[in-house]
């Protein structure tokens, strides 16, 4: 779903983010689909406001039937920046970053975080530096709970959030920044509405809605004449 932020009148117009929006749709439609015991799975990326607006959407489904995963791509993006400043040379910082997320997918976060934070030590970084090793262990550290990879991996769920990103692209980036084009908000909107149309394979099933809906009345045209 693409949602652009609106206004919503029984909070006296106030606008609305549109993630808040999408997962308050998103909500309604788990309510109405999910049986009482089946799995649910939220994958994103590690930004904390969006686990908390998730909690709050979604705030009927009980923990244990509940799978947080945080991208796998966000996760080495981290590891990455700590390989920035306690490694030197491309072929050693590769290593390093494989070395590293292969542990982190094994279950195996704690380790990398005592092991970060051990060389930022030994190597005594600078504050700047330091700074981007704490970074990194704190996002790992706040995630904890979610980074189990191993199991799943186990159980078959994504780690990934490319191909919801790459749905994303493609629904909103690759029709709205074309060369030249300006939208309003509701134009906006209103194009993403028919483009997940169209991408939902729904769009047949939408004409004929529109269809079959009670037509306007025709109006006769008018004939209006010019004087030469």
């Amino acid at each position: 779903m693409a949602k652009l932020p609106g206004q919503i009148q029984d909070l006296g117009d106030e606008i609305v983010r549109g993630f808040i929006l999408a997962l308050s749709w998103a909500a309604r439609e788990v309510q109405q689909r999910r049986k009482k015991t089946q799995l649910l799975v939220r994958l994103m990326d590690g930004q904390h406001s969006l686990w908390s607006d998730a909690d709050a959407c979604l705030s009927d489904c009980s923990d244990e039937n509940v799978i947080d995963i945080p991208g796998i791509v966000h996760v080495a993006g981290y590891v990455g920046k700590a390989a920035k400043v306690l490694v030197r040379g491309e072929a050693a910082k590769d290593d390093f970053i494989r070395d590293h997320l292969l542990r982190i997918l094994r279950g195996d976060g704690h380790s990398v975080v005592c092991g970060l934070r051990r060389t930022a030590t030994v190597q005594k970084l600078s504050k700047e530096k330091r700074a981007e090793v704490d970074a990194a262990c704190g996002y790992f550290t706040a995630h904890a709970n979610r980074m189990k990879s191993d199991e799943y991996l186990a159980a078959g769920l994504l780690i990934a959030t490319g191909v919801i990103e790459g749905a994303c692209r493609y629904l909103v980036k690759d029709r709205l920044e074309r060369t030249g084009l300006r939208w309003s908000a509701s134009g906006a909107q209103a194009m993403l509405i028919l483009r997940c149309l169209k991408a939902s394979n729904v769009w047949d099933e939408f004409q004929r809605q529109l269809h079959n809906a009670t037509p306007l009345k025709a109006r006769p045209p008018q004939v209006r004449s010019h004087s030469i």
